[in-house]
């Protein structure tokens, strides 16, 4: 698909995902247009459904408050909601295919290992329902394994506060 696009910015869906309202690409589009050049992720809020399809909450808030909870966890910044520019990709390379759950959450920290070229867009943008594969409990050994790749790969530090309440969960 990222080879494909033509446009600047590319945002992901799931095969169960789907944008908030009709007219929410052109809204975001006025936004995108503003960001400067430098600036390659920019994301918005997702609205999270039960299975049953009723509202939980919205995901997304702006950077400065977000940051290093992003590098630990990645919980407010959905894929769903992260529009990328596509030179992120030819700077940084295509998705890493051996993580099966977290491959988003790595090429984001690929892309903001340089600066924080991140811009916060206050529109929900999509709707997400839970019970996905990186919420199911029997992946939770995965998705702790694939962040732990990640943080090796990158040099980053995890904090054990983490690391033990999502292995306690596990």
């Amino acid at each position: 698909g990222v080879a494909c696009a033509q446009g600047e910015w590319i945002l992901f869906l799931g095969s169960d995902d789907h944008l908030f309202h009709a007219r929410v690409l052109e809204e975001v589009s006025d936004h995108l247009k503003k960001i400067p050049a430098p600036v390659q992720i920019a994301y918005a809020k997702v609205l999270i459904l039960d299975t049953e399809g009723r509202r939980v909450c919205v995901l997304g808030k702006p950077w400065d408050k977000e940051s290093n909870r992003f590098l630990q966890i990645m919980l407010n910044m959905p894929h769903q909601g992260v529009f990328h520019r596509r030179r992120l990709f030819e700077q940084h390379g295509m998705f890493d295919e051996s993580l099966r759950i977290v491959a988003d959450k790595e090429i984001l920290v690929r892309g903001l290992k340089e600066d924080d070229p991140v811009f916060y867009l206050d529109i929900i943008v999509s709707v997400m329902q839970q019970g996905g594969i990186s919420s199911d409990i029997k992946n939770s050994f995965i998705v702790l394994r694939e962040h732990h790749y990640i943080a090796k790969k990158h040099a980053q530090k995890l904090p054990f506060w983490y690391w033990f309440s999502a292995l306690a969960k596990a």
